[in-house]
């Protein structure tokens, strides 16, 4: 499937969906497209594959997500999650402070890179950063063989059917926030009781916000 993905060229956005009228079926369609991504996704993670990030989660000094564009919304949305567990995480979007933070990394850091393409210049270069660091490098992309794997120690594919010039629809962060989910509820399970408690203690706290 992972090279299936990696060497099929489907059709724009607007030629894809030129046959399905608001009337006849774009919400059908659009909604069929986003299961089908959700199920590919998961169909390419192993249970093996999902152990190995768990561990280096919680064994990391630190964790951090690195993406621009909208892998850096990924890249936000994850700290927002993981956070919430008393994990220490943070995300950088910015293409200067990526690479200056991830020059700062060292053995006992994790760096989670998010990429579509697993081309991006600036995700690339903070890969091979954090490599040289010696930091575990987690890699999500939809492309198996894209410049970024080369750096990672593990990398989690996600499914998606846009080219990389044009990777920034919502179906493509849909599978990284699929895939972030699952990632997050393992470390969860993992945590136990101490997981909840924070959950419940950050609900308690946020709480306050609502009227």
């Amino acid at each position: 499937l992972a090279l299936a993905q990696d060497i099929t060229i489907v059709k724009d956005d607007l030629e894809r969906y030129n046959n399905n009228s608001i009337e006849d079926g774009s919400i059908s369609s659009v909604t069929n497209k986003n299961i089908q991504l959700i199920e590919d996704t998961t169909n390419m993670l192993s249970e093996h594959q999902l152990s190995l990030v768990t561990n280096a989660v919680l064994e990391a000094k630190n964790v951090v997500f690195f993406g621009v564009g909208s892998s850096g919304l990924t890249a936000e949305h994850a700290r927002y999650r993981f956070i919430r567990v008393g994990l220490p995480v943070e995300a950088l979007t910015d293409g200067h402070l990526a690479p200056v933070r991830a020059s700062l990394m060292s053995s006992k850091d994790v760096a989670i890179v998010i990429s579509v393409s697993g081309s991006t210049v600036d995700i690339v270069e903070v890969a091979q950063i954090a490599k040289n660091r010696g930091a575990k490098v987690i890699c999500i992309t939809c492309h198996a063989k894209s410049p970024v794997t080369k750096y990672a120690d593990i990398v989690l594919l996600t499914a998606s059917k846009e080219k990389p010039t044009n990777s920034s629809t919502l179906s493509t962060v849909i599978s990284q926030l699929h895939i972030l989910e699952i990632i997050f509820v393992s470390t969860l399970n993992r945590l136990g009781d101490k997981g909840t408690a924070m959950l419940q203690n950050m609900a308690k706290i946020t709480s306050k916000k609502l009227f």
